[in-house]
């Protein structure tokens, strides 16, 4: 009887023991493999094999759980398209952590993502990680729309042919140079509605990178030789190998607000670069569809491998060696073995000459002797790490479930997922040696540095720091010390504006900066860097005296104002989002009474600014302004993307009340204005289909309190031909009209 057989033939009697709601949980590898007395690795390569033929059945994750199928329920197997996006990514639980987190925010953001550059040595995954950003993008689309596009093109192919480059980037027009034949639409074109992905940006010559300006500000450009404008709503993901500030324009890098750096593979901890290696060797065990046993040495080697192309040099050495042994196991004279020798013969001569890492050792010795050597082709590369998890999977599954069942959009559970996270981060840990998962890139010394850091902190300002500060501390000193190794300043833009609210805390962190660079081995801490140092621990000092603008949010309904002002706050990680909700029951003069009331409160004397669905504008300035004393602006339009660009001014700038309002309006109407378009264009459609049937297109504008918005809404919307010409606009009142409905 085969080891499958003997599994099989273990669980189906092992659980039959169990009781009825043990036997619903399952058996782990672990589980199995100590009662039948084998190998774990072995244990877990059966267990998949039986799920794989639909005679076990997978539950739960880390640790996976086996169970008896179902009769009425296949095995649950996941393909690899519904595979949940950066899970494929090893170290995304671990040193990639923060990067996935910016990642998924950048992509959230609405309407069509944030805009991103990855950077980082070559061979260090940018490809990878802008596929899983946009398979994320596709996972969290709404329900009944198209896939998203996702198009490649990489900038050195045409690098000495920058007009070939651009034209075939924003496309051309019948006879725009020599040999234009025909229109071609260009990749931009061919990406709208998804992702653009850029690859070695720095090779995009200054031309390039200035018709990208307005593609990026507004979604608009121009094909070749044509002077007609064309409009792309799509997302841009740039990577480079170089040093931005080097190689790219000023005026190009400010719009490109979110830059990700990725580690590289001597950077990651010897847990990932060791279940990288792993993953390699099991892929060309697949390939080869034989087991294959690598010796301890060669495993060693390999774990501690340094390379200027990182983890795409790592799998074409490992991918080398895999063939060398198969050319050795097809030519064995006494008949092929049960498996491919994977020995330190078959490295090549560089990576021999690797020094093995003292500090490393430890845990490779320790792994060794807990682990078996041969890796199947079934065998799933998870299944190496046998240490759990520990509680945050099952916190996050938790979370998921209590948000998705409260019918919260997907983009919104994910950011309240993650802000859980950060904020329960103390509550995750089983012990002082666990920690969370986003953290693991932190070295020990680094660890050291940051801790002292608090306490210096805490003993001059007479404050207990609580444990999240420490934590965050101590992640971006890891990153100041990333970017020091590649000889970088970490990308801070507009630092300088804030320096002065932080005049005290600076002086602190100035002082200790020597201390701090001896720490992280002779680093150097720019004043930028400093200057966020000092804003980490001002956020937790309660003497903050900074002064902001204030801004509520006032809308219809039992809890429509507080629902965005909650969102936003959650999203932007602040709490100076305030909410009116206005019931039905409550008269105007009531509803006036509690904006006054609130504004009053959160004024620091640089005024409020009020977003609202009502049409009274004049009446509420006036009476904040004369009742209440407080400098007021009112804006006629609440969403929340208009939320979210009002308090990221507020937080991200020093501006005055009038300077925040206008440039918000202005960056809302561009977004506005691109809606309408999309709408325009949408209607035009559905008119021509329309005509046929004898049909028209009709937009109802409302207002509930009477017609004077419904009639501004249509004035405005009366701008835009392509929706006026395809639909009739009729402004109605709810409490006039509601009968004629």
């Amino acid at each position: 009887m085969s080891v499958k057989e003997q599994t099989l033939q273990y669980v189906s009697e092992a659980l039959k023991k169990l009781p009825e709601e043990e036997r619903a949980v399952g058996l782990t590898a672990r589980q199995v493999a100590e009662g039948m007395g084998i190998w774990q690795n072995d244990a877990a390569a059966a267990l998949i094999s039986l799920c794989a033929e639909q005679k076990l059945r997978k539950e739960g994750s880390r640790p996976i759980h086996y169970c008896l199928p179902l009769s009425a329920k296949p095995t649950d197997r996941r393909e690899p398209d519904q595979e949940p996006a950066f899970q494929c990514i090893i170290g995304a639980a671990g040193s990639l952590a923060l990067q996935i987190q910016l990642a998924k925010a950048g992509a959230s953001y609405p309407p069509n993502g944030m805009h991103m550059l990855l950077i980082g040595e070559s061979g260090v995954g940018k490809t990878l990680l802008a596929e899983e950003i946009w398979r994320y993008m596709n996972q969290n689309r709404p329900a009944g729309t198209k896939e998203k596009p996702f198009v490649i093109f990489n900038c050195a192919e045409y690098a000495e042919n920058p007009q070939f480059l651009l034209s075939q980037l924003f496309g051309y027009i019948r006879g725009a140079f020599t040999g234009a034949d025909t229109d071609h639409p260009g990749l931009v074109s061919e990406a709208d509605g998804g992702v653009l992905f850029l690859d070695e940006i720095h090779r995009l010559p200054a031309t390039g990178q200035e018709m990208l300006f307005t593609l990026l500000d507004r979604g608009m450009y121009r094909s070749l030789g044509s002077s007609q404008d064309k409009y792309a709503s799509l997302m841009v993901i740039g990577a480079t190998t170089e040093n931005p500030e080097a190689a790219l324009l000023n005026t190009f890098r400010r719009r490109i607000p979110m830059v990700i750096e990725i580690p590289t593979l001597q950077e990651r901890p010897i847990k990932e670069r060791l279940a990288l290696v792993l993953h390699f060797i099991q892929n060309e065990a697949q390939r080869l569809n034989l087991p294959i046993r690598i010796s301890p040495y060669a495993l060693r080697l390999l774990a501690v491998y340094h390379s200027n192309a990182n983890i795409g040099d790592l799998k074409n050495e490992i991918q080398l060696c895999c063939a060398r042994g198969y050319l050795d196991y097809r030519s064995n004279p006494s008949g092929p073995p049960p498996f491919i020798e994977f020995g330190s013969s078959n490295l090549s001569r560089n990576l021999q000459n690797t020094e093995p890492d003292p500090e490393v050792e430890g845990y490779l010795e320790n792994w060794i002797q807990q682990h078996s050597l041969i890796i199947s082709p079934e065998q799933d590369a998870s299944a190496q790490d046998t240490k759990s998890a520990g509680d945050l999977y099952g916190f996050i599954e938790e979370r998921i479930g209590k948000y998705s069942s409260e019918n919260l959009p997907p983009q919104e559970i994910g950011y309240l997922v993650s802000m859980d996270l950060i904020r329960n981060y103390s509550n995750l840990s089983s012990g002082p040696q666990e920690q969370f998962a986003i953290f693991e890139s932190v070295t020990s010394k680094v660890r050291a540095a940051a801790e002292e850091l608090i306490r210096l902190a805490a003993n001059r300002f007479n404050c207990t720091y609580p444990e999240i500060i420490y934590e965050t501390l101590a992640l971006f000193l890891q990153q100041v010390k990333f970017h020091n190794q590649v000889n970088q300043a970490y990308p801070i833009p507009d630092i300088n504006s804030l320096a002065e609210a932080y005049t005290e805390k600076l002086r602190f962190v100035k002082k200790i900066v020597p201390m701090l660079e001896r720490a992280l081995n002779n680093v150097t801490i720019t004043d930028d860097e400093a200057t966020v140092i000092a804003m980490l621990l001002e956020t937790y000092d309660k003497a903050d005296d900074k002064k902001m603008v204030g801004l509520i949010i006032m809308g219809q309904g039992k809890s429509t104002a507080s629902s965005i002002a909650d969102f936003v706050n959650q999203v932007l990680l602040t709490k100076i989002a305030h909410a009116v909700d206005v019931y039905f029951c409550l008269s105007p003069e009531q509803a006036l009474s509690q904006l006054c009331a609130l504004a009053t409160q959160i004024d620091e004397g640089k005024g409020v600014i009020v977003l609202t669905d009502s049409e009274n504008i004049e009446y509420y300035e006036q009476h904040l302004k004369n009742d209440a004393g407080i400098r007021c602006r009112v804006i006629p339009g609440m969403s929340t993307a208009m939320a979210l660009e009002l308090c990221k001014s507020i937080i991200t700038t020093d501006d005055d009340i009038d300077t925040i309002f206008r440039n918000s309006l202005s960056s809302y109407q561009i977004y506005m204005t691109r809606i309408l378009r999309q709408t325009g264009s949408y209607l035009k459609s559905v008119a021509e289909e329309d005509e046929a049937a004898g049909g028209k297109n009709v937009i109802l504008t409302c207002c509930i309190t009477g017609t004077g918005c419904a009639r501004r809404i249509r004035e405005y919307l009366l701008q835009f031909p392509s929706v006026y010409m395809n639909a009739e606009i009729i402004p109605i009142g709810l409490k006039e009209n509601i009968g004629a409905l």
